[in-house]
């Protein structure tokens, strides 16, 4: 199932994205810190698929004006 991050999961959106991206330890820090800022940044929808209540792969919609970035798959 797919579902948009509710209050307080920033953090676990931004761990799964982390993960999903198969990022070296030295980065994985700071792509967490960014994925937290990022996930609740202003136009910002980020959303989690999940496996049995899982997080498997987390993804974003960034809108701002007329411009829209579907990103952050992972």
């Amino acid at each position: 199932r797919v579902r948009r991050v509710g209050p307080g999961e920033a953090g676990l959106w931004a761990e799964t994205a982390a993960r999903g991206r198969g990022v070296t330890p030295e980065l994985a820090a700071f792509m967490r810190d960014l994925g937290t800022v990022s996930a609740q940044a202003a136009g910002t929808h980020a959303f989690l698929a999940e496996i049995a209540g899982e997080p498997v792969a987390a993804g974003s919609l960034g809108i701002q004006g007329d411009v829209a970035l579907l990103a952050g798959a992972s």
